[in-house]
């Protein structure tokens, strides 16, 4: 019974079925997601991105809190000590940027820079103020600390 198949046939047809399978699946998968399905663990992935999202105002300003009770006049140590936490906290994406300025201006302050660059750096974080209600008193009052 077995003697007049053909095993080449047979093993061109059983490629055949799996890779047009896959592409039918494949196909199924990208009209899902053209259509607006998100699959559930995505809806976890925006839980943890919203919480992070919350945490972070508190979590900023309570390392700022920190450093300025700590000190009435934050010096280069201090700063440094500032930056290290500041690199520590977990940073959302809606905050990256705002998180960028704070640490390369607080850089620019510790360190041994010009006149002009220590000015443009404390202008730099007093437009943060400004534009970030919640970090206003905060940075506020560290701005006044420092030197």
């Amino acid at each position: 019974m077995w003697q007049g198949l053909n095993w080449n046939k047979i093993i061109f047809l059983a490629i055949f079925l799996a890779v047009v399978s896959m592409l039918a699946t494949v196909n199924f998968i990208f009209e899902l997601s053209a259509a607006g399905y998100r699959p559930v663990w995505s809806s976890g992935r925006n839980l943890v991105k919203r919480q992070l999202e919350e945490k972070y105002p508190n979590e900023l300003n309570a390392v700022f809190q920190k450093h300025l009770l700590a000190n009435q006049q934050l010096s280069a140590t201090d700063l440094a000590s500032l930056n290290d936490e500041l690199l520590a906290l977990k940073v959302p994406t809606r905050y990256q940027r705002l998180h960028w300025e704070l640490v390369k201006n607080l850089d620019i302050l510790k360190a041994e820079a010009s006149l002009g660059e220590r000015q443009a750096s404390q202008a730099a974080l007093r437009s943060l103020v400004d534009q970030y209600q919640w970090l206003s008193k905060t940075l506020s009052q560290l701005l006044l600390a420092i030197y």
